[in-house]
């Protein structure tokens, strides 16, 4: 499956594009400090660097200071959508263990486990080999509420 690039990531793209600059200038300027130390180096040249470095060395840490600020922003992000798919998860499961189980499956067929947790029979159902469709059919669902509780039990299991 080929992710999107989102746009926080375009933005850290960016933020690594202009911290490699920054390191490339800091190089420079070391190269050039070092090639005036071998000729005539006065306290004026030295100044000069000194002040360029320190700017340089604020802006790395600006820079640094705002991609932190955008991953911990990420991360909470992250922990609102993974909170609202276990409440989803937790309303499925409801929905499926309040509704009578009315069986779809042919005669020849395993029963899913009725015990076990709507994962469990979500993805024993799959592995029998029925399309979501079925399985929606089979558990009362929504096809959207199938395709999620597969999801997460895939990523239960990893």
């Amino acid at each position: 499956m080929i992710m999107a690039i989102t746009n926080i990531e375009y933005w850290i793209f960016a933020q690594l594009g202009v911290e490699a600059l920054l390191v490339g200038a800091l190089v420079y300027f070391l190269l050039k400090i070092k090639k005036l130390g071998k000729t005539s180096l006065n306290s004026e040249a030295l100044q000069n660097l000194l002040a360029e470095t320190q700017q340089l060395k604020d802006q790395l840490l600006g820079n640094l200071n705002r991609e932190k600020d955008l991953i911990h922003n990420s991360i909470k992000q992250l922990d609102l959508r993974l909170n609202a798919a276990r409440e989803l998860l937790q309303t499925l499961e409801k929905r499926t263990a309040s509704r009578s189980s009315s069986s779809t499956l042919p005669d020849n067929a395993k029963t899913p486990p009725s015990a076990g947790s709507i994962l469990d029979r979500l993805e024993f159902l799959h592995q029998q080999g029925y399309s979501v469709e079925e399985i929606a059919q089979q558990l009362q669902m929504s096809k959207g509420e199938v395709l999620v509780g597969l999801d997460l039990s895939r990523a239960k299991a990893k």
